[in-house]
């Protein structure tokens, strides 16, 4: 049977609160890590924080794609109390049509979503098709997006401001592995690898997107260092992340 889980795995789902001793104290981030969020380090981007986890089971099933759902999905009440919802390598289905419906018009009512690239999000995590795809500030193109770039993908900003914050991009951060997907009309383009569109930002309703088609595989070539390794990954991130919370910045 197709709901028959052949195993679990530790993929969390955390309800993560600030605590009172920042400036985003009370104010909470719903995280949604899938098969590859241990590399983007997310716990050195929101440090000082208390984590609920939920989790995540997956396994095979009938059908070949994987199938994958939360064991105990976030309800209506935790989505709408959350200051931004990342998704880190996470499918779209796990959540089932009903709690994705919830993510989307929780954007549109004002929130904002976060979602970072791996080889089981966005075509490979079914998005193609949902009500996830309609909030995203990209074309999702179906299951065999993920290509190798011919070489390493440094990173360029195309917007300053707090994404220029004097990290340094002359150490090449760059990018191996990356999601073919076309920013939508309206949206707009931070960072580049060449030119390929590397994170793309959008207004949804009154919600902000942000969409990293990076993800964190492949190996290191001589002059480039993977970006999820670069000193100054976690403070851009957390900039991001403040950015997408209407702070402006980060800590």
């Amino acid at each position: 049977m197709q709901n028959n889980f052949l195993k679990r795995v530790v993929l969390a789902v955390g309800m993560i609160v600030f605590l009172s001793n920042t400036s985003w104290a009370d104010e909470r981030v719903m995280v949604i890590n899938g098969i590859g969020f241990a590399s983007y380090r997310l716990d050195e981007a929101l440090d000082n924080i208390e984590v609920k986890p939920y989790y995540m089971e997956v396994g095979l099933g009938l059908s070949p794609k994987v199938q994958t759902k939360l064991e105990r999905s976030p309800g209506r009440g935790s989505i709408e109390k959350s200051n931004l919802i990342i998704m880190v390598d996470a499918t779209a289905d796990c959540f089932g049509n009903y709690t994705q419906g919830l993510i989307a018009k929780y954007v549109e009512d004002g929130g904002s979503l976060l979602v970072l690239g791996g080889p089981f999000t966005y075509g490979k995590g079914h998005f193609k098709g949902t009500v996830l795809e309609k909030v995203m500030p990209v074309e999702i193109n179906g299951p065999w997006e993920m290509k190798k770039a011919q070489t390493p993908l440094a990173i360029k900003v195309v917007k300053g401001g707090i994404f220029n914050d004097g990290f340094k991009w002359e150490k090449k951060p760059a990018v191996f592995y990356y999601h073919d997907l076309k920013p939508k009309p309206e949206s707009e383009v931070i960072l580049r690898g060449g030119e390929i569109p590397l994170l793309v930002v959008w207004n949804y309703g009154q919600g902000k997107v942000a969409a990293f088609s990076g993800t964190t595989l492949g190996m290191a070539e001589e002059g480039t260092i993977p970006f999820w390794e670069w000193e100054d990954w976690p403070r851009f991130l957390n900039n991001l992340v403040g950015w997408l919370r209407g702070h402006g910045g980060g800590k």
